[in-house]
């Protein structure tokens, strides 16, 4: 009978678990909701980082293809919200796929048009003139953009114009022709154009009378950098002012 009872009390006290203390309670669900806050922060991250990716590839796909219903609806709902730059950015976009209808529709819905934007801070007309984009700088230029807002090198829209008659409307627009960048050579218009090989442009700032013997900052003027890229047409050019 002893022994029977003593059975009992064994199966008993397999039956009965340790009692567990409060930490190691916690421990358990606390390591779940660490897991779980983290990997929405990895999440987060993601999105955070390539969703503007996404939206950006969309908006560029609807600039190339035209697509104006989409712009349009983009265009309304930045307005309402925080992205002031959006308009400038789509402009740059336009100016890229030669889309001036696109031009004209940011320009509707009243965004700035003389903004600037990434490091270089390239105004859309800077832009759309380096990118010889001509439809889209004659939409801008009847729109009033300002020609002689400078870029981050210092350098207006008529640094980089190389088209005869696109050179003659940002000129006529009040273009200054006399002003230095703010690289260290400390360009004028001509230096720059002599430099780059651009005879469209040294003919009309020839023509509108430039000083040809404006020095830079190393006291060469424009006839000594045609020398040095022996430039033998623009030292013909230069050597008859």
């Amino acid at each position: 009978m002893q022994k029977k009872i003593q059975a009992m009390i064994a199966d008993c006290a397999e039956d009965i678990e340790p009692p567990t203390s409060w930490w190691r309670r916690m421990i358990k669900p606390t390591i779940y909701v660490g897991v779980a806050m983290l990997l929405l922060l990895v999440i987060l991250a993601f999105l955070f980082v390539k969703l503007p990716v996404i939206v950006s590839n969309r908006i560029g796909r609807a600039v190339n293809e035209n697509d104006l219903k989409y712009i349009k609806n983009r265009l309304m709902q930045e307005k309402k919200g925080y992205a002031k730059s959006y308009g400038i950015y789509i402009l740059s976009l336009a100016a890229e796929y030669e889309r001036p209808e696109v031009a004209e529709l940011v320009i509707k819905y009243g965004y700035n048009i003389n903004g600037t934007y990434c490091s270089v801070r390239s105004t859309p007309l800077t832009f759309a003139v380096e990118c010889h984009s001509y439809q889209v700088c004659e939409v801008l230029l009847k729109n009033n953009a300002d020609v002689n807002i400078k870029d981050g090198f210092g350098r207006t829209a008529i640094y980089y114009a190389v088209d005869n008659v696109l050179i003659e409307h940002i000129i006529a627009k009040g273009a200054k022709l006399d002003e230095r960048d703010s690289t260290p050579s400390r360009w004028t218009p001509l230096h720059y154009a002599v430099s780059c090989f651009n005879i469209n442009l040294v003919r009309a700032l020839l023509l509108h009378k430039v000083d040809v013997h404006e020095k830079d900052a190393d006291g060469k003027d424009a006839l000594d950098i045609a020398q040095e890229g022996h430039y033998d047409y623009l030292i013909k050019l230069l050597k008859q002012e």
